[in-house]
């Protein structure tokens, strides 16, 4: 994350290990790429990790919830590693990120195709 970016990281039923934090920090700069070049204004990313049940081999969970400027997006996935999870997560938030951006494109984008056509000379539109 970038500096005026803010993370909440949290784990249960697991040790929260900088190789660990590394892991989520070098997932989310990837996932946040589309945003563009930094800094987001009071942008905060909350994620929080765990398993899905109980119990050694039960799969693990990533969940990140990132709130801005615009509507909030979340992205949680699950997988049978720390880092497939995670890796899924990233894969969910960027997805997410794009489709927001491309709303946005089109929603500006709309009212120039209104404005075209009353420039054609048509006074009916």
């Amino acid at each position: 994350p970038t500096a005026a970016m803010t993370l909440s990281l949290h784990a249960t039923g697991l040790d929260l290990t900088p190789a660990v934090r590394r892991l989520v920090d070098d997932k989310l700069a990837a996932a946040l790429r589309p945003l563009g070049p930094g800094p987001h204004p009071a942008t905060h990313v909350a994620v929080q990790l765990g398993r899905v049940g109980h119990g050694e081999h039960s799969p693990y969970r990533a969940e990140a919830t990132l709130t801005g400027p615009q509507t909030p997006l979340r992205a949680q996935a699950t997988g049978d590693t720390l880092h497939q999870a995670v890796a899924r997560m990233r894969q969910d938030l960027s997805r997410s990120i794009r489709n927001q951006r491309q709303r946005q494109r089109d929603e500006k984008r709309a009212p120039l195709a209104g404005s075209a056509r009353l420039s054609d000379g048509d006074p009916e539109v």
